[in-house]
Formats: structure tokens, sequence, C-alpha cells
């Protein structure tokens, strides 16, 4: 926090300070969601690392970044299964499993309605591609 508030040696204008911090804080949420995305973490338990109710994060975050915190991790989810897809050759199953997901069926359904392909499609023209 110290080195987000300082420019050059000096401290932050006052008129910047608060979107200096803010920025800062939610860069902090941002990687600790990526550090954990293999974890069953939600927006509740990422709130409560940070001390903070689970509707001020959402807002603060949404307010920030123009995307929900939910919807952040769902999507760092998704992008982890498709790394794990495409360099490791696991299985539906698995990287449902390893990316967080309840259940392959819901990887599967969100998989298809973010992508356009199924996961198993995805692995397929990825293997094609070889």
């Amino acid at each position: 926090l110290r080195d987000a508030t300082m420019q050059n040696g000096d401290v932050v204008p006052e008129g910047e300070l608060k979107a200096t911090v803010s920025s800062y804080f939610i860069n902090q949420v941002s990687l600790y969601v990526k550090a954990h995305i293999q974890e069953k973490i939600t927006v509740s338990s990422v709130a409560a690392h940070f001390h903070y109710s689970r509707s001020r994060l959402s807002v603060l975050y949404k307010e920030a970044t123009g995307v929900s915190l939910g919807e952040f991790i769902l999507n760092t989810r998704l992008d982890f299964a498709k790394y794990l897809m495409k360099s490791c050759g696991l299985s539906v199953t698995a990287t449902a499993e390893k990316s967080g997901f309840c259940s392959p069926q819901y990887f599967s359904h969100v998989f298809l309605e973010k992508n356009g392909c199924t996961p198993s499609a995805y692995i397929k023209k990825g293997s094609e591609s070889k």
C-alpha cells in the first residue's frame, strides 16, 4: 500500500489518494482470486478474507472494474479451465474439479454459454490444431 500511494518518492496528491487506494485494493482482490481459483472460493469467502461484507465488496469491485466480483471469479475459473484443457490434456470432469466448479455438468453448461462450444469440443479443437 505504501508503494501504491507514492509517486516518485512523494505521497500521491490528496485528490488522487482515494482512487489510488481503491485501485490497489481491487488489484489485491483480483490477485487473491487468481491465486485461489482452484479452491471453491465465492464472493462471500473473498469478502471475509478482506474483512468486508459480501455486498460492500461487490459494490466496490463493480464500481472499480465494471464487472461484478462473481462474474470475475467465473471468468477466471473459465480461463483457468481453458489453460488446463490446452496444456494438461485433462478430461472435462478433471478440469471442472481442478478449476473449482461444483460439478462437471455446471462447468459444461457455463462453458457452452460463455464460449459457444462444449468443453469436449474445445478439447477436440485444441488437439486437432497440434
